[in-house]
Parts: structure tokens; sequence; C-alpha cells
């Protein structure tokens, strides 16, 4: 049995609701759309799949990821229920987002 642990920086995976991080990186939302977000999560989901040969992985880990619905939406994406998503927010009083983000099986 293969057991997978990866970890990948996104290169600045915005939530297309357009929240803070994206704002101040001048990445609003009619930069930012839902379009190239969803191709985004596709090539993301596809290349996920492809590193594990479409088994859930024991860890996932993500650098400039913005958000817990772009976590969600890469598990829901992959159909790895299972995942739990590591939800432990610590308050930046410049940005608000996600830089690293954890999930495991």
């Amino acid at each position: 049995m293969e057991v997978y642990a990866l970890f990948w920086n996104l290169q600045r995976f915005f939530d297309p609701a357009g929240l803070p991080v994206a704002r101040a990186l001048n990445s609003a939302r009619d930069v930012w759309t839902d379009k190239q977000y969803h191709r985004k999560l596709k090539t993301i989901v596809t290349s996920l799949k492809a590193a594990t040969h479409g088994e859930t992985p024991a860890v996932l880990a993500f650098a400039e990821v913005e958000s817990l619905r772009v976590m969600k939406d890469i598990r829901d994406a992959t159909a790895w229920d299972d995942m739990a998503i590591i939800d432990e927010l610590i308050p930046d009083h410049t940005l608000d987002g996600l830089n690293v983000g954890l999930m495991f099986n």
C-alpha cells in the first residue's frame, strides 16, 4: 500500500469572492474571474489525481491558498470527502486569509 503526502505552492490561488489578500495584491475580482478560478481548480485536481494515482493521500499541504472555501473546493473536486481540513485561523491585522492550508486523511 502506498501512502502519499504532498506539499504544493498553488501560486496565489485566490477565492473568487475577492478576499483581502487578493485585493491587497491587486488581484481584485475584476481580474480574477470565476472562469479562471475553475480552470485553475481543474488543473490542480487533475495534477493531484495523477500524482496519487487517484488514491486519497494521507496529507495534503498547500502554500498560497487564500481561504477555507478554496480548500473545500479542492477537496470536493477531488471527491476525497474523507479528508479533514485544518481550520485554525490566526488573525493577521494586515491581511485576511490563509497562507498555508492542510488536509489529512
